[in-house]
């Protein structure tokens, strides 16, 4: 008998996959490489060998704690593909529990995430060598990130379990694991801003220690910042680290209980069918309104009207603006002195308009996935709708869905930073955006065509839109790159200028490349991209 057959199953299919043993060595090669830049722009440098390799540790743990604490956003399509597919109710008619197929499930998805991690421990020992950081810092470097990885996981499960919808799933995972990671934070700075850096008579520090213990970040804090005398207790360390793993547990067994709970399809009371009708009838309209757009859309473009039967979409992209504009107002009326200097005003840009690019290029792909799941393609193409005719519907739900309400929010921005911010770098930051935005809806066609789901999908369009201009840019140009010692831009007056501007051209000529090579394979390599799941099906069968 074995005792977790479904544990052991997904093993032996995860270790015969290619995949899993080129992320190890793709993670320890990019650590390895990030390693030696950084010992590269330390070289020749007057600061103390135990600063230098406390500064490489710190940069390395960060790291890997932003991809432990947000890697297990691809659990989140672990339950919910069986419940789409109808297999999930087929391993219930056997002996299998409910414990059994999560666990299952869990150790599926981790594996290559614990690879990745694993791979990366032991380039956090090279700092040991260096001085700066002790052997007790590098192991509970070590248990922190293997502690946070499980809760990312185990956040990931519980989604999977209660929602059938793989966009749904994935969006609700990644606003919980984004409030763990910085909820801590906030709740902090209300504190102490409240009781004036007092709580019942505890110090700040004490109040620091509790309240970021609440989430993973604690750990990560004490370990890149440590404070000398008034470092935080490593008791609250060790406790925090036991709360997150039975936190983690929890999780896990609330997904077995709402596992146990749901699999099944079961009639719905008169009470939930009443509030599905009307749910359903919010999102797309009465019948009447439902054939006004569908009369219009089709006129427009088939595929447009495929992919907007949703009236409320463009109504979410204006409420998106609109609860901006809110925050801004009541981030000024609160601090009105600072909210738009540089520093604030830098961050808010690039979270705003990251979202709004993952949102495009979540748009983009999430109708192809699914076609290609369901089979759906191959029946499309056998239509007079032809590839050219898919992309331009697909162009025409983007300007209907989101031009008008990014256009304000870029008339808000030239609002609320005109006076703080030199205006050629909002107008450098705007050209950016836009062209973005139009690469991600020819990337994002071409990532659902080739990608097996969504979460997929959307990693690849970021890796080459927000993570590959950033990367090339703070390797090279960035404060300590490479280059801004040989062309003196600390010596001059215009650094910041001249990197703006560096980094706009790097990022507009990424743009363009990206988007002309996802173009011209949509316009050459679409219906074989849509037979090709078939040879991967094969692959993956032997």
């Amino acid at each position: 008998m074995v005792l977790l057959p479904i544990v052991e199953r997904e093993l032996r299919v995860a270790a015969r996959k290619a995949i899993t043993h080129r992320l190890r060595w793709v993670f320890g090669f990019t650590l390895a490489m990030l390693l030696a830049w950084q010992l590269f722009l330390l070289t020749g440098s007057q600061i103390p060998a135990a600063v230098q390799g406390r500064k490489v540790f710190s940069t390395l743990v960060v790291i890997c704690f932003i991809y432990a604490m947000f890697v297990g956003a691809r659990a989140a399509d672990a339950l919910s593909s069986e419940r789409r597919e109808g297999t999930l109710g087929l391993l219930f008619l056997t002996d299998l529990s409910s414990l059994d197929v999560v666990l299952g499930k869990l150790a599926a998805n981790s594996l290559n995430a614990t690879y990745g991690l694993i791979a990366a421990i032991p380039f956090l020992a090279f700092p040991l060598l260096m001085g700066g950081v002790t052997g007790a810092e590098f192991l509970r470097a070590g248990v922190v990130l293997l502690n946070t990885l499980l809760l990312s996981l185990s956040v990931g499960i519980l989604v999977s379990s209660l929602s059938q919808n793989e966009r749904r799933a994935l969006f609700a995972t990644a606003v919980i694991l984004i409030c763990i990671a910085i909820g801590p934070f906030a709740l902090l700075y209300y504190v102490l801003d409240k009781f004036h850096a007092s709580f019942f008579g505890a110090s700040e520090m004490e109040v620091a220690g509790v309240i970021l213990g609440l989430g993973p970040a604690l750990g990560i804090v004490d370990l890149v910042a440590p404070l000398g005398p008034t470092r935080i207790p490593s008791q609250l360390i060790w406790g925090n680290q036991l709360f997150l793993l039975l936190a983690s547990l929890a999780l896990i067994r609330a997904s077995n209980v709402m596992l146990a709970r749901r699999w099944s399809d079961r009639p719905a009371s008169a009470l939930i069918a009443r509030i599905r009708l009307w749910w359903h009838e919010l999102l797309h309209g009465t019948g009447a309104a439902r054939k006004l757009l569908r009369q219009r859309l089709l006129d427009l473009n088939p595929f447009t009207w495929l992919v907007s039967r949703e009236r409320l979409k463009p109504a979410y992209a204006w409420g998106f603006v609109i609860c901006l504009a809110l925050v801004w107002l009541w981030s000024w009326w609160r601090h009105s002195d600072v909210v738009f200097d540089w520093y604030p005003a830098a961050p808010t840009f690039l979270i705003m308009h990251a979202f709004a690019k993952l949102w495009v290029a979540s748009e983009a792909s999430h109708r192809l996935v699914e076609d290609q799941r369901e089979g759906a393609m191959e029946l499309l193409l056998s239509t007079p709708m032809t590839p050219e005719r898919i992309i331009a519907g697909q162009w025409a739900a983007f300007r209907r869905q989101f031009v008008r309400p990014f256009l304000l929010l870029c008339v808000l921005e030239w609002i609320a930073f005109f006076n703080k911010l030199e205006w050629w770098a909002i107008l450098g930051v705007q050209l950016v955006f836009w062209a973005d935005l139009a690469a991600l809806v020819y990337i994002g066609l071409w990532n659902g065509l080739i990608s097996r789901n969504l979460t997929q999908a959307l990693l690849r369009a970021a890796g080459l839109i927000l993570f590959l201009p950033w990367a090339i840019f703070l390797l090279f140009v960035g404060p300590g790159g490479v280059f801004p010692r040989w062309m003196g831009f600390e010596r001059s007056g215009n650094s910041f200028a001249a990197r703006m501007l560096i980094w706009t051209l790097l990022s507009l000529l990424i743009s363009f490349a990206c988007g002309y090579w996802a173009r011209r394979k949509l316009n050459t390599h679409f219906r074989a991209a849509v037979l090709a799941r078939f040879s991967r099906a094969k692959r993956e069968e032997e």
